[in-house]
Order: C-alpha cells, then structure tokens, then sequence
C-alpha cells in the first residue's frame, strides 16, 4: 500500500508530506527545547534513529549504491559538514526564537538563491510567478523580522 501511494505522489504532493513532517518534527524539537535540550543534543540523538532509518529503507528498497569518485567524495564530505552545522544553527536559532516559526520562515527562504542559481546553473525552469514569490516571501521575511520580541 505504501509503495502505491508512494507512487501516486508527485514532485507537488511529496512536497506537501514533507511540509507536514517538517511540522511535526518541528514541534517535537520543540518540546525537546522546552525539555531544556541543547541544539547539540537534538542533533546527535536524532541522528542515531536516522541512519538506522536510512539502513532499513536501502534494505527494503534493495537500493545499489552507487560509490562516488574521489571528486563526489569531497563535496559528500563537504555537503555533510554544511548538514550539521545547519541543523545545529537552526535548532540554536529556534530555542533563542520567540517562535520557532519564524526562524523557519527565514532559514527557508533559501528557496529565493534556489531558484536562481539552479536556473542559471542547471537551467531549471524558471518562471516570473517563482519570480513574484521569491518577492513575496521576501516581504514576509521582512514582516516577520521586524516583530518586536527581542
């Protein structure tokens, strides 16, 4: 059943999982913070159960890994450090937060630079409604960042 659905979902439907299972996530490391929890620790007690997770899904996905030459090596290597130094900025960011959405609405504003780099790098579509977007998540960064809660 799950490989169905699975199958059913589109680049837009995954998109909107995701968004719920960021949420919930989200509000777990919340509790996690109001528990008193430092950033560090959410990020290495969660990561045990991720690699556990990753093991059984490459297992019941019978996934050939493909291994990466010497150059994907350095930028997997790379990539990772940037990883967790994200994830524990952010979950530093979100306990100083007067609210932990707010911090998101800002760290994933990287959508903007996305969107531009990869049309101008990897020709990704681009279209003036992401242009018009980007704008208004722009405005709503801006919004949120002027609240008066420090």
């Amino acid at each position: 059943y799950l490989k169905y659905l699975l199958f059913l979902m589109n680049w837009l439907s995954t998109s909107f999982v995701v968004l719920a299972i960021l949420s919930f996530q989200d509000i777990i490391h919340r509790q996690f913070m109001k528990a008193g929890f430092q950033p560090i620790e959410i990020v290495l007690y969660g990561f045990i159960p991720s690699v556990i997770a990753a093991y059984i899904y490459v297992y019941w996905k019978s996934i050939k890994m493909t291994v990466p030459n010497k150059n994907y090596i350095v930028l997997f290597i790379f990539s990772g450090v940037l990883s967790f130094i994200s994830f524990l900025l952010l979950r530093e960011a979100q306990i100083k937060s007067p609210n932990i959405g707010y911090v998101n609405a800002i760290i994933y504003s990287s959508i903007i630079f996305t969107i531009v780099l990869t049309s101008i790098i990897f020709k990704d579509s681009f279209d003036w409604r992401g242009l018009v977007g980007a704008l208004l998540i722009v405005t709503g960064i801006g919004l949120i960042t002027s609240i008066n809660h420090i």
